[in-house]
């Protein structure tokens, strides 16, 4: 109703930002699935640093480096989003001048590959060993959150070892997170459309 009544006025960048909530609030509630391509998770990508971009203007930049055959690979769905988050809400949000985000996908030979680096107020040293030691938890209770937190736990019962977590971030130095994934024999005709 909010998009139409924009579209209406002509208010177009609005109206884009209204369908871009609308459509990451209706993946988050409609849990219809629990993998999606590379493809449809930089849609709620796109969607999320879009409406960030509408907030903070000229103080946020950012740039996706896909590589093409990355696009089709099976993941577990919203598991490079809550990173982006992260980078943007807590890395680049406190800084006046506001900053820049550089996000990449690549594949390699049997694995994927996802890095986020930003120019952010950085991590201290405890926050960066919290995110370490939630993958030597053993007692893992996944809540309602989609944080990554949640992310950590869910990618470790999901892969194991065969799963890396990389973070390189210190006070007033930014962020810089790795993400290693396995490749399984999933395709994406295996998966079924978000509705």
């Amino acid at each position: 109703t909010i998009r139409m009544r924009s579209l209406i006025k002509n208010e177009m960048e609005t109206a884009r930002i209204i369908h871009n909530m609308a459509k990451l609030l209706r993946s988050s509630l409609t849990w219809t699935k629990d993998r999606v391509t590379v493809q449809e998770e930089l849609e709620f990508i796109h969607c999320f640093l879009e409406i960030q971009q509408y907030r903070f203007g000229e103080r946020l930049t950012y740039r996706l480096e896909v590589d093409p055959a990355a696009r089709e690979v099976v993941i577990p769905k919203m598991v490079f989003l809550p990173f982006v988050e992260n980078a943007s809400i807590h890395g680049i949000e406190p800084m006046k001048e506001g900053g820049e985000i550089d996000i990449a996908i690549r594949l390699g030979f049997n694995y994927l590959e996802f890095s986020i680096r930003d120019n952010g107020v950085g991590m201290q040293p405890e926050q960066v060993a919290r995110f370490y030691g939630y993958l030597k938890d053993e007692a893992v209770e996944l809540g309602e959150r989609i944080g990554v937190q949640n992310v950590i736990y869910r990618l470790k019962m999901l892969y194991g070892d065969e799963f890396r977590l990389l973070i390189d971030s210190a006070p007033r130095k930014g962020t810089y997170i790795r993400i290693t994934l396995p490749l399984r024999n999933e395709s994406a005709d295996s998966v079924e459309p978000l509705s």
